[in-house]
Order: C-alpha cells, then structure tokens, then sequence
C-alpha cells in the first residue's frame, strides 16, 4: 500500500498551531495522518474547515449559500475543495444525493477527494453518491484509487461490497468482499436468503461453535410499534451462538401488531417472555422496565429493527468472562438501507462505528450505577460515560474494533435522524445540551456535591431528574430547561471533535 498523501497538508502551520507535536518530536504528516485527523486537528489553516464547523453549530452567517459561495470561487484550491465536501456532506446528510454528487464532481478526484486531505472519508462520500445516483464507473473508479491510496480498510471493503451489490446483487461478489473481515476475524459471512421483502429482513449468517453452558445473558428488546421489524431482530438473537439466554421484549403501548408478533414467537422459544407496559415513555424507560426483572448474571440489548450477527453476544460475553476488570463490553455496527447499501450515518467519520446499543454489562452495574437515563434520546452514551467516570476508561472491552456485528436499519424518520432529536444536534442543539449536562452530573457524583436523591445508583423512577435536559428530549419527568450559556462556556476537549462520539445513541448517543 502506497503512504497516504496530503497534498493540502502544511506541515509548519501545523507544528505552530500543535506545538505538542514538535515538542514530542514527531513528524507532522504522519502525526496528523495517524492520529491528527481522528483528533479533530486541521491539516493547515483552513476557513472553510472553519465555517463547516460553525454551520454544524448553527452559526454560520449566511449558512450553507456562505459555503457553496467558498467551493465556487474561493482563489485557494484547498479552500474550495473542503467547501465542496462539506456542502455535499450537509446534501447527504439529507438524503439529496444528486445534489450532493453534483458538488463532489466540482472536485478533482485524486488531487481533491483522495489526495487533499489524506483521509478516505471524501472518498466514502464520493463513492455513496456516485452509487447513489447510478454512475458504477465512476464509483469503480473512486474506489479503485482510494484502495491504491490507503489499502483494504474496513470501511472501503464495505465501500467495495456496496459497489458489488448495486452491480450484482447480494450474490459471490458481495460477500466475497464481506469474507474479508469476518472470516479473518473467525467469523461466519452474513448472506440475504432467497426470498420476497427487503434484503435486510432476509439478512442471515451461519451459528458457528454455538455454547449452551455458561452464565445466563439477560437480552432486552424495547419495541414500540414495531411489527414490521421485530421478526428480523428476534430470529437474530434467536440464532446467537451463546444459547443460554432470556430474551425480553418489552412492548411499549403498540398499537399495531408488535405484541401479538412478539407472543407467537415466545410459544415458539421459550427463551423469549413478553412483558407489557402501557408508561410510553421511550425506549430507556421501556428497557429499564425488562432491567429490573433480567435474571441474567450478564445483561445486554437488542433494538427492534436491528440485526445482530451470530457471534455478537458470545464475542461481547468472552470479552468480560476472560478480564473480570471490565465491567461493560461493545461491539461495532454499521447503518444499512433495507436493501443492506452500508451508509453513511454522521460526520463524515467512515462506516463503522462503535455501537452503544449493543452495551453489555455485569448485572452488579445495575446496584452500583443504577438504571438508564429517562431520556428520548441520548442516554446509551450517557450510561456508557457514567461507566467510564465511575470504574475507568480501560473498564469497558471494545470487541473486533472495525468488525460489524450488528447491522442497524437506516431510518431517515427516527430520533437519530430527526432535525431536533438527531445525531446532528450533537454540535450544537438537544443532544449537545444533554451530554454536557451529564458530563457535569457524573463529575459531581465523583466529587460527592450532589443533592440528595441525585447520586448513584439512579433508581428506576427517580422523584426527580438527575439533570436538567432539553424539553425536546424530555419523556415528561419534571425538570427545567437547561441554560444554554451553560453548555456554551466550555466545550470538554472530547467534544471538541465531533468524531469521537460518532456512534453513540440511543438507537445511539
């Protein structure tokens, strides 16, 4: 594999702006090729960088027109190109791809989307919107050079699978490219039986070296008018490797066929029970319901309309049965259209993310650190936070790093792709608000300066909230709305880079 170019980097403007790195005596681009990126450094003094951020933030005068007038006519060709990729990463984040596509085609393709920057992450988006408009020599192409540039990645093997299936369907090709991360990682190859409905829901993978003895994994399944996807998840956990499971679905209130769908497979397995709850409010509350009556000595959770690969809970549980220092474990995902295209989720931070919905953790962490947040969204990063606060960063094992073991289903209408509610809003909005409330909250259980009836463990019905939340995430407990001035005066250095929260939701945040 060649080394990555940057053909936009500076490597003096950027040891003046890092100094860490000079004073660590590093070189700059591999600094910054390495490690800079993912930290949320900048290859050179880049104003467009610099308004993208400031859109992201909701303050950019003159919004998205400011930065199409950048990629038009700026006289820095750097300057353009991030202002083309941004524009079009903002058109793809809303689902216009012709619009998006149009921009990227303003771009050089190996001076401007692969060699610019020296990340893949414009040539992920360059070839989603080539695929998505139709044009499969140019996403060839793209990928072609993004593989020359910077090798088999999980993300461009992926990108290469997504190429084979709008060519030849879900066939050899497609999990030939598939083959190449799973296998390596002694995992079966997912495949899409023969069949009528969406490729998602006829998403399925062979149940290697499945395990009958050993502890008792709780599985909670919150589900609220799912009846359209509950059968895919169910069978997913159904078909785990680790057999020794109790599977609780908990319907919130459905009024569709969620319960009945949901009771016949339960006559089916007895593994699965079904409990009712008619509090509505949102997912953590409905799986706080199924936590206070798992049993099992490991608990860990299943969304209604994911997928989950075979081999995720006995990954997941090998992980802490082996190092009884960690106390939690996660696995990675990636989002999938119905037609399982793998897509781009948010921030233009590659395929694959880390999945909070797919948290796993020791049943003493209910007594020690209590229940989830009773949010709309949001508290799956908030748990796995007061994890870290609590018992240390090195206490949660992330399993097959890269390696997707569960495929969520891309929903444009959900709370993580909502305008008030959405992944987006973490630069700026519901869900920024709400993390660094909580960032607060757990420093001030650590430092012993909460009010009574507001420490750990947060109880499943708190007399009040542990911390004040937006009203857009508000499931009606009593709380007044944050002060935004608050959350402005200091962002944590780890939000300063909005990549390092890249999947964590509730769906994920």
């Amino acid at each position: 594999m060649a080394r990555p170019h940057a053909g936009y980097f500076d490597p003096d403007w950027y040891l003046a702006a890092y100094p860490d790195v000079g004073r660590a005596g590093l070189d700059p681009l591999r600094h910054y090729l390495r490690h800079g990126w993912a930290e949320g450094r900048m290859p050179r003094l880049l104003t467009a960088m610099l308004r993208a951020r400031d859109l992201g933030l909701g303050c950019l005068d003159g919004g998205v027109p400011a930065l199409e007038d950048m990629a038009r006519s700026h006289p820095d060709p750097a300057e353009r190109a991030w202002a083309a990729l941004a524009v079009a990463g903002v058109y793809a984040d809303g689902g216009d791809w012709v619009a998006a596509d149009g921009w990227l085609r303003l771009l050089d393709p190996s001076r401007d989307i692969i060699g610019g920057f020296g990340q893949p992450d414009p040539a992920l988006l360059a070839i989603e919107a080539a695929l998505a408009t139709g044009d499969l020599p140019r996403a060839d192409r793209l990928l072609a050079a993004a593989r020359r540039a910077f090798g088999r990645t999980h993300d461009l093997v992926l990108a290469a699978a997504n190429v084979a299936r709008a060519r030849q369907g879900h066939g050899a090709a497609w999990r030939g490219n598939l083959a190449r991360l799973y296998l390596r990682a002694g995992c079966s190859v997912p495949r899409v039986m023969v069949g009528d409905g969406p490729a998602f829901d006829r998403l399925t993978a062979a149940s290697l070296r499945r395990r009958r003895n050993g502890p008792l994994v709780s599985v909670l399944m919150p589900a609220r008018d799912a009846a359209t996807t509950i059968i895919t998840a169910l069978r997913s956990v159904m078909a785990q490797s680790w057999t020794n499971l109790e599977i609780i679905v908990i319907d919130d209130g459905s009024v569709d066929a969620t319960a009945v769908i949901a009771a016949q497979m339960a006559a089916v397995d007895p593994r699965i029970r079904v409990v009712t709850s008619t509090e509505g409010k949102g997912a953590y509350a409905a799986r706080n319901i199924g936590l206070a009556e798992a049993l099992g000595d490991f608990i860990t959770v299943q969304d209604a309309d994911d997928w989950s690969h075979p081999a995720r809970i006995a990954l997941q549980l090998r992980a802490l049965t082996r190092d009884s220092a960690k106390v939690a474990s996660l696995s990675h995902w990636v989002r999938a259209t119905p037609d399982l295209c793998v897509t781009r989720w948010w921030g233009g931070a590659g395929l694959v993310h880390p999945n909070t919905s797919s948290l796993m953790i020791r049943r003493g962490l209910r007594d020690t650190l209590g229940y989830w947040d009773r949010s709309r969204a949001g508290a799956d990063t908030e748990y796995v936070y007061r994890i870290r606060q609590v018992h240390g960063d090195s206490a949660i094992a992330y399993v097959r790093p890269g390696l997707p073991l569960a495929f969520g289903r891309h929903a444009p209408g959900s709370l993580t792709g909502s305008a008030v509610t959405g992944i987006g809003t973490l630069r700026m909005g519901a869900r920024r608000s709400y993390h660094l409330a909580s960032l607060r909250w757990h420093g001030d259980t650590q430092r012993g300066s909460v009010e009574k009836g507001n420490a750990l463990p947060l109880p499943q019905h708190p007399a009040r909230r542990p911390f004040a939340i937006p009203q857009a995430l508000s499931v009606g407990d009593l709380a007044p709305l944050p002060q935004e001035a608050d959350h402005l005066l200091s962002i944590p250095p780890l939000l300063q880079n909005p990549k390092v929260l890249v999947g964590y939701d509730a769906e994920v945040v």
